[in-house]
């Protein structure tokens, strides 16, 4: 994410959390259709709307993503780990 500079698309970033707000998965699909300096972007918006809205709030997650990715649902359950830690 060297190259990919946030300064200059931080009010992306704010559009696009507030413009999907209720979908995350719109949220990071526009992201990533707009192009540009989307990666360093997507990250963040990402986590943020992932804090907002946990892995419930994807549904491609929770359905064919975790299902086919390799390892998925071990990837899950360290996600659940971390979350019961730092809460």
């Amino acid at each position: 994410m060297v190259a990919c500079y946030i300064e200059s698309s931080f009010p992306a970033l704010l559009h696009f959390a507030y413009k999907y707000a209720d979908s995350p998965e719109q949220a990071v699909l526009a992201n990533a259709n707009a192009g540009g300096e989307n990666v360093a972007r997507g990250s963040l918006l990402g986590a943020l709307m992932g804090a907002a809205h946990g892995s419930t709030g994807f549904d491609a997650w929770n359905g064919w993503m975790r299902d086919e990715l390799l390892r998925g649902k071990e990837i899950e359950q360290e996600i659940d780990q971390l979350v019961k830690h730092i809460i």
